[in-house]
């Protein structure tokens, strides 16, 4: 299990199978402005991705740069010259300090947001003067800078930050463990070590002790809360091990990335857990701890799992997601979020920031797992399964489907007894069963065939109902009142498999589980198979003629409901639920009717339109044509998808249903509250010039696009 590279083979295989520390991008969303009477240099809070190119912009009502993302530009600096002693890379961290410094106050707090025009924003819950979270990664940043330059003023401002936090220290877990990171750097200013210790005490405090997220750390105490943006506990307990030698700390730490490495890699980067479980967004400040924390445990182990879970854990940002999508630009871009089924490709400072720091670490791997990472592995996975039970059969339970602030967009309200049924649960086997939502003395039933679990439950979160075995089909029974959310499953034995280098598969179990122990194991074998998806519908269609027109009949393909009312609401863009926003049905009418001069054949009743899946459609006989209409939109942006016909690949740009104004548009769209939203949404024709006979089409392969209606126009 263990590997000890030569000096020699580390440093010739330090220069190969490396991806390239690209600081182009965030350089290009900074700006030199004034601030205070100096002139400073602020990296813009979002960069959104318009036609093809990013524009710059500020978070509305709070400013434009902020201390907590220019404190990570710095830090980010500081250690990549560390690693390459690169001049130019100090040059940068100083002078993104010059903001950082100009927005500390007299008695060492700092304000967070400041607008271009040099005003900074003093009174705004996100920034006003405080040693909240934009204080305490100022203090690490600085501390790191001034640990290297040992400048005076950078020292100073340091110095000036520590009096102001340590007089009102963090209380939250993970605001405790930037505090203790940032002492471990400015243990290098002043001796702090008594402080370190009594801050990471105090974090273990915060460490789950039991239960199916045992070795997770929690926000609170008193409560378990756990959010995947502030999971630097790892990170911060592996450097007071290293600065203290206090075992304890490094064994905190390692037994906390064994289990949550896995999970995450095998469940997706969760967002966070609170009073449900929170998939998505995946974020790229939500993977950069893991892979830091992994990488620094791997160089202090030299325990090659932790090489391999760092390895797994980076190939999120090219490729090893769920998506199989790259979360990392060519010009160094972190994006902002991988969301259900599409990516935010927007790159602001933050995002950006957190992905080239997991590069820099990541290229300190040993070369085979470098290669692993970057080549964008293909992952096989079983993980977490979360189940909301508003997709669930209930049968004539009296239920009340509740929209808003839940997991999906949805939740049921019960009184009295309700069941809840999945007939057709295909991922079978034994779990680790929980259920999230607030519940007023309830009793709780889980039945699967002949194994079942009972609990009792009152209050409201994610509350752990026990062991159970699954099969095809999976009841849940309730018995008391309030609202159920989800049920979510943990495998007892979970993990990740990737056919690199003939196949390596990485499993953590909560209990001795057949051939595995009960902890992380690593086998050089593949044990996870891949989803492959099912094959792609292929029906023959019918049409309907109008002089030189086809209007093709698509009904039997449509899948969406993207078209209602809130008497019968629909769900155009959220695929990952059963609500979401939808077109009102009182703007438009069923049958043929023109948009831009061409004849569609609309339905309005049900479903109306089909998620682009690759299906074919073939027609009765060959047609001459001349050119192919689409009406379509997309959800989420913005994609060139590829319509083949025969040989030939017809690519085009199908956009977002709510930019611009549609060819056939909608005064508002529903929300999925049933809300008027007065936005200019709608549909738009898309005309392709073929000339070409055609005796199939094969639609594009992309669930965010929508097609309501073809028509061929015949030569």
């Amino acid at each position: 299990m263990r590997k000890v590279p030569s000096l020699l083979f580390a440093f010739i295989c330090s220069f190969l199978f490396a991806v390239t520390f690209n600081n182009s991008h965030l350089e290009q969303i900074s700006e030199w402005f004034q601030l205070k009477g100096q002139s400073v240099k602020g990296y813009w809070v979002y960069a959104n991705k318009v036609d093809g190119s990013y524009k710059t912009v500020e978070a509305v009502g709070e400013g434009s740069f902020c201390v907590d993302d220019v404190a990570r530009v710095v830090l980010l600096y500081s250690e990549a010259y560390e690693q390459t002693k690169d001049e130019s890379y100090l040059k940068l961290s100083e002078d993104a300090s010059l903001f950082v410094r100009a927005m500390q106050a007299e008695d060492g707090e700092f304000y967070n947001f400041a607008f271009a025009d040099g005003t900074v924003n003093e009174y705004g819950v996100t920034s006003k003067k405080s040693t909240s979270w934009w204080a305490l990664r100022a203090f690490w940043a600085l501390s790191k800078l001034a640990s290297i330059t040992k400048d005076t003023e950078i020292i100073e401002a340091a110095q000036k930050a520590y009096r102001a936090i340590s007089q009102n220290p963090p209380q939250v877990g993970d605001q405790l463990s930037i505090y203790l990171l940032a002492l471990c750097e400015y243990d290098n200013v002043e001796d702090v070590r008594p402080v370190i210790n009594q801050v990471a005490q105090e974090l273990l405090q915060f460490q789950k002790q039991s239960g199916v997220f045992k070795h997770f750390f929690s926000v609170y105490r008193n409560r378990f809360t756990w959010h995947g943006w502030g999971n630097r506990y790892a990170e911060a307990l592996i450097e007071a091990y290293k600065k203290l030698g206090t075992k304890e700390y490094l064994d905190a730490a390692l037994k906390s990335i064994k289990v949550q490495s896995v999970i995450l890699c095998s469940s997706g980067f969760l967002y966070a857990i609170e009073n449900r479980v929170q998939p998505f967004p995946e974020l790229s400040y939500a993977v950069e701890p893991i892979v830091v924390s992994c990488v620094k445990a791997y160089e202090e182990t030299l325990d090659d799992r932790y090489a391999l879970m760092a390895a797994i854990a980076g190939s999120w940002y090219f490729g090893g997601n769920r998506l199989g999508e790259k979360m990392y630009g060519d010009n160094g871009e972190g994006y902002d979020g991988l969301e259900y089924m599409h990516v935010n490709k927007n790159a602001g400072a933050e995002s950006t920031v957190c992905a080239l720091r997991s590069v820099l670490y990541l290229n300190k791997l040993p070369r085979q797992m470098r290669e692993l990472c970057f080549n964008g592995p293909r992952l096989a996975t079983e993980g977490l399964v979360i189940l909301e039970v508003e997709g669930a059969d209930v049968g004539i339970s009296d239920v009340i489907l509740k929209v808003g602030d839940y997991a999906a967009g949805a939740a049921y309200e019960f009184h009295n007894k309700a069941r809840f049924k999945w007939p057709d649960f295909s991922d079978e086997g034994n779990y680790m069963a929980m259920l999230s939502g607030n519940f007023s003395k309830t009793k709780i039933t889980l039945r699967s065939g002949d194994s079942i679990i009972s609990a009792q439950v009152d209050g409201e979160g994610v509350f752990e109902l026990g062991e159970i075995t699954l099969n095809q089909k999976v009841i849940l029974t309730l018995n008391g009142q309030g609202v159920v959310d989800q049920l979510i499953l943990m495998p007892v034995c979970l993990g990740i498999s990737t056919e690199f280098d003939g196949g390596k598969s990485v499993v953590y179990c909560f209990k001795d589980h057949e051939e595995f122990v009960q902890g992380l194991n690593v086998v050089e074998t593949c044990l996870f198979k891949r989803e492959e998806k099912g094959t792609a519908k292929t029906i023959e269609i019918s049409w309907i003629q109008q002089e030189k027109y086809c209007l093709l009949d698509i009904g039997d393909l449509f899948n969406c409901n993207g078209i209602a009312s809130p008497a019968d609401p629909g769900n155009f863009d959220n695929l990952g639920g059963i609500v979401g926003a939808y077109l009102p049905d009182d703007e438009v009418t069923e049958g043929i009717q023109m948009v831009k001069g061409i004849p569609f054949d609309l339905e309005i009743s049900g479903f109306d339109n089909l998620r682009a899946a690759g299906q074919t459609l073939l027609l009765p006989e060959t047609l001459n044509v001349d050119k192919i209409h689409l009406l379509a939109a997309a959800n989420h942006g913005d994609y060139d998808v590829a319509l083949l016909l025969g040989d030939q690949s017809e690519v085009v740009t199908i956009e977002d249903w709510c930019k611009d104004t549609k060819d056939l548009s909608f005064e508002y769209r529903y929300t999925a509250s049933g809300l008027r939203q007065y936005i200019p949404c709608g549909i738009e024709v898309y005309s392709l010039n073929v000339a070409k006979t055609i005796e199939k089409l094969v639609l594009p392969k992309n669930l965010n696009v929508h097609i309501f209606a073809i028509t061929l126009e015949l030569k």
